[in-house]
């Protein structure tokens, strides 16, 4: 754990995924097991991989109590409803990382895990991410972000490949081309660095399509975070500098001289690298932005005059192509507390119960103005004349309507976190139904979900782009942490 003043700061980890995931949160008195699994609809037996799977993939240190768990997998009104049916998810991966000393670079050979050596140009990190920063101690996954410098290779979006230094060293890892799985439920136990004051890190724990390398640049270009399987509608905002490239792999037919069957692929399938995040977690600037001054340590979180802005864990699903210019999938006319979301999306919780498991959260829509939010300024006028929200509740809206960028649409709600994220461990999952819906949990509780009507297509009069989908790729496991501004 990081203590103010030390030079080191560190994020422990564990994970399960089953054709469903589920962790263990136990740590009464001694070490906590926590893992790192997946499980999927389970067949009949004990701990083995389903449908003849490799069971290399699930660790013997997982508890015998693992090796399934029930979960509603049917529609939102019937899971939030009284006494929902349930599905059997079997476990198909697991990693308690209770051996010691294991590494993950590329000279380790791990079976699951790299770790890379790498500056991360997509998000112009402060810090480059080296494999000897990752490693297990006491049962855990341990990446450990430290103030010395370092040097590590980028890989371009033209191709060329840079060395950079940088003064800040921090730990990635993913199971790129070892381990992908494509519909399920996925959970990992998290103890955060830091606490709930200071700001300045930024763990994640993500999901990314496998035909992208996540950090090398020229394979994610026009790939990610394409989940889009129409031929048109890709080339929206495209034509703007710093915007993504069309989709590399369309569901047009392919040009004269080329097939890509050739290579193992479909024809007429639109293919690509989406994203889900689990984890994006931050804690808001601890220095008054207007003195210039420390915000006082200790005062009560929360949004009101006196109050330092709460700690918050980011759940998103990134998309491509973009929506044209004047669309969204938010809606303009929804005036709710938790932010103006659209069909399809659902904030279940709202503010926790006391006494509750996630007693003090508050869920809300991502605050994120793109550069497209403001073509949906008419249509939000038109909303504030029909519905009389004054020039306050205006400027909510525009923070909210459009979330993304020049590269990626999002669909992304927040929740605040607490003192005890930072203090012990917690598990964070995502059920992820193939062109179905994405729920994700916190302690295992459902707090967010986006199905597939909330992806619709969208058309300004002049563009259109089609429905995008509920991720149907192959997806690869990421946990890394960065430094955040």
């Amino acid at each position: 754990m990081l203590r103010r003043g030390s030079a080191a700061a560190v994020l422990l980890c564990a994970l399960l995924v089953a054709a469903a995931v589920s962790t263990d949160a136990r740590r009464i008195g001694t070490t906590p097991r926590r893992r790192l699994a997946a499980a999927a609809p389970a067949p009949s037996g004990g701990c083995t991989a389903p449908g003849g799977g490799d069971p290399k993939w699930i660790d013997p240190d997982t508890a015998g109590d693992l090796c399934s768990i029930q979960l509603c997998t049917s529609d939102y009104e019937t899971c939030t409803g009284a006494a929902p049916p349930t599905t059997t998810m079997q476990l198909v991966f697991s990693d308690e990382f209770e051996q010691e000393g294991r590494s993950f670079g590329v000279e380790a050979n791990d079976s699951r895990w790299t770790a890379d050596n790498l500056w991360y140009e997509g998000t112009q990190d402060f810090e480059n991410y080296r494999s000897e920063q990752i490693n297990t101690t006491g049962g855990a996954a341990v990446i450990t972000l430290e103030k010395k410098q370092s040097w590590a290779y980028v890989q371009r979006y033209n191709g060329e490949v840079w060395n950079v230094t940088k003064d800040y060293t921090s730990g990635f890892m993913s199971s790129w081309n070892k381990f992908c799985f494509t519909g399920g439920y996925i959970e990992a136990g998290l103890w955060f660095p830091g606490d709930d004051y200071i700001s300045g890190f930024w763990p994640a724990f993500w999901l990314m399509g496998n035909l992208a390398r996540p950090g090398y640049m020229m394979s994610t270009s026009g790939m990610w975070p394409y989940s889009y399987d129409a031929c048109g509608g890709d080339k929206s905002g495209t034509e703007k500098e710093g915007a993504n490239k069309p989709q590399k792999i369309t569901a047009c037919a392919d040009p004269p001289g080329f097939n890509r069957t050739l290579y193992g692929l479909r024809p007429g399938q639109g293919r690509g690298a989406p994203e889900i995040d689990m984890v994006e977690m931050k804690v808001p600037p601890s220095i008054d932005e207007t003195t210039g001054q420390p915000i006082p340590y200790g005062l009560e979180r929360g949004g009101l005059p006196g109050q330092h802005p709460a700690a918050f864990n980011s759940m998103t699903l990134q998309s491509g192509p973009l929506l044209p210019n004047g669309t969204t999938w938010m809606s303009v006319n929804n005036t709710d507390e938790h932010g103006p979301l659209g069909p399809g999306m659902y904030l279940p919780q709202g503010p926790m119960q006391p006494g509750g498991a996630l007693e003090g959260m508050y869920t809300h829509s991502t605050y994120w103005t793109g550069e497209f939010a403001y073509g949906m300024v008419p249509q939000l006028r038109e909303a504030q004349a029909q519905l009389g929200f004054d020039e306050g509740n205006f400027q909510e809206m525009l923070m909210n309507i459009r979330p993304g960028n020049l590269v990626q649409d999002l669909l992304s709600v927040m929740a605040t976190l607490t003192e005890k994220f930072y203090q012990e461990y917690h598990k964070f999952g995502v059920d992820w139904k193939s062109n179905e819906y994405v729920r994700w949990y916190i302690d295992g509780q459902l707090v967010y979900e986006v199905n597939k009507e909330a992806m619709r297509g969208q058309s300004n009069g002049t563009y259109e782009t089609f429905e995008r989908l509920i991720p149907v790729e192959p997806m690869m496991v990421i946990l890394n942490f960065a430094i955040s501004v």
